[in-house]
């Protein structure tokens, strides 16, 4: 088949560019495009799994990000798995997320399952591979891709999302993008399971929240389960123009007045509620060196009394950011 003269010199002609700040650039072993606003640039074609998705990214400073974009069914819906290059005194990283509602989410997903150390240097290409099976992902880095592979569970795969292509932030550069059904040899790895917290709440209710200080008890709220790491998943259930949603649990007590600790991780802010009692008020966010926002279910320990019965539990959620909104919790009896 020929290639036209505009494939040439720009191959994502006929890509949906969602990022602001894209760039095709003529270097001297052919063009590549600049990215940097952590949008997805999206392929035409529509891919069955298994398939292999391989690219070269460039660092142009050490804080950048760039990766490979699959499942994707639009701007708003996709998953992805990026890189970025080695810090001061610090291996570079190899994360998998998702884009749920408009927000990554990898302030709710993130450690073992999800990331991974790599050494990664700026300023020079690096070979990206990503083999996307229905169920996990294999992630090869460098030219050897038989021996440095990652395998990850496409925990974050919501809906029948076939797009494929590729992702930047902060200044990069992806050239010789292409995909093919071939698959990789059979390797040893197998995606690795998450060590789910001890005593988490499983069971919560959700529903829209407004401006108003008490939630209606009424048909808006819906039953939702946590996801395979303990964390209520808002991303997976609202779009962040929502802003902010109640969430509510119970915890049976035992039979007596107790004293306990919830364990409490959350992102972006949250106000909570025991017995119809203020327990914590607090705010989480992406704020380097000193804070993340990833959520943890150690990053707050809250005394309480609960009572012999059924004690519930009300919190108000609200987002700030586009990384990631929603809470883990816990009981500690101790």
């Amino acid at each position: 088949m020929a290639v036209s003269d505009e494939s040439r010199e720009n191959p994502w002609s006929k890509w949906q560019v969602f990022d602001p700040v894209a760039e095709v650039l003529k270097t001297g072993s052919g063009p590549a495009i600049r990215l940097g606003g952590g949008r997805p640039v999206i392929a035409p074609e529509a891919l069955v799994t298994p398939y292999q998705v391989d690219c070269e990214v460039f660092f142009e400073e050490a804080g950048g990000f760039a990766g490979v974009v699959f499942g994707a069914v639009d701007q708003d819906a996709y998953e992805v798995v990026y890189l970025c290059p080695n810090g001061a005194n610090q291996l570079g990283g190899l994360q998998y997320d998702a884009a749920m509602g408009g927000s990554m989410t990898w302030q709710l997903f993130h450690g073992r399952p999800y990331q991974a150390e790599v050494h990664i240097v700026a300023n020079t290409w690096v070979k990206l591979s990503v083999r996307v099976y229905s169920g996990h992902i294999a992630v090869a880095v460098g030219k050897d891709t038989d021996s440095h592979v990652h395998v990850f569970r496409r925990t974050l795969a919501k809906g029948p999302g076939s797009g494929v292509g590729i992702w930047g932030f902060r200044s990069v550069l992806v050239r010789n993008v292409h995909w093919s059904g071939a698959p990789w040899r059979s390797f040893a790895s197998h995606p690795k399971a998450f060590d789910r917290p001890e005593h988490v709440l499983e069971s919560w209710q959700c529903a829209p929240a407004g401006t108003e200080s008490k939630p209606k008890d009424d048909e808006s709220w819906r039953a939702v389960r946590v996801e395979e790491n303990g964390v209520v998943n808002l991303n997976a259930l609202y779009p962040l123009s929502q802003q902010s949603v109640w969430v509510r649990t119970q915890i049976a007590g035992r039979g007596r007045e107790e004293d306990i600790h919830l364990m409490l991780g959350f992102s972006d802010q949250i106000k909570l509620w025991l017995n119809h009692q203020l327990v914590f008020e607090g705010q989480w966010l992406f704020k380097p060196p000193g804070e993340d926002g990833r959520v943890r279910v150690d990053s707050q320990r809250i005394p309480v009394r609960i009572g012999p019965g059924l004690n519930t539990i009300l919190a108000k959620i609200s987002v700030q950011e586009s990384f990631g909104w929603g809470l883990i919790m816990a009981v500690d009896w101790t």
